[in-house]
């Protein structure tokens, strides 16, 4: 059994809670320079920003996906799947689970632009639930209350509707 990183993901959890604009688990890191959102990280993301603080990609391209960054100065190049795993004290399945977690709910797949079958975002309380599964920890005191009343609400019209 791994040994989590119990305050680091408290951490997380307890930003992305209050600023939810701040997570996109669909990329590791995303600049928005002139928003008023700024910086954007998955779970991994963050476990790295958070520890390390700003760091930027190795690669010639600014993409949000890429797996290389480095701390300023040229030192500490890493992965950040590989980071994010270390901090949080994850196992690669343990990784697969949460970094890469998407809804169970075939019923809400959708279409993109370029015509790709998507599921709809995770949302928070479905992260917070899944941490909580795959590692045993207890982060239920952030789950987002309104949240769960409006699924509550979802819920409730979706068995008028049956």
């Amino acid at each position: 059994m791994s040994e989590y990183n119990e305050p680091l993901f408290r951490k997380i959890l307890t930003m992305i809670k209050h600023a939810k604009s701040l997570w996109n688990q669909e990329t590791f890191r995303q600049n928005s320079y002139g928003s008023s959102c700024g910086t954007t990280c998955c779970i991994a993301g963050w476990a790295v920003t958070l520890t390390h603080g700003e760091y930027v990609p190795i690669t010639d391209q600014e993409s949000p996906y890429s797996g290389t960054w480095v701390l300023p100065g040229g030192y500490g190049n890493f992965n950040m799947e590989t980071e994010g795993k270390n901090l949080l004290g994850l196992t690669w399945n343990e990784v697969d689970k949460i970094f890469y977690y998407i809804t169970d709910d075939s019923v809400l797949v959708e279409t993109d632009e370029d015509g790709y079958e998507t599921s709809p975002p995770v949302t928070y309380n479905q992260m917070v639930y899944r941490i909580m599964e795959v590692t045993g920890l207890d982060f239920s005191d952030l789950l987002d209350s309104e949240e769960m009343e409006e699924q509550e609400r979802r819920e409730q019209l979706l068995s008028l509707a049956f």
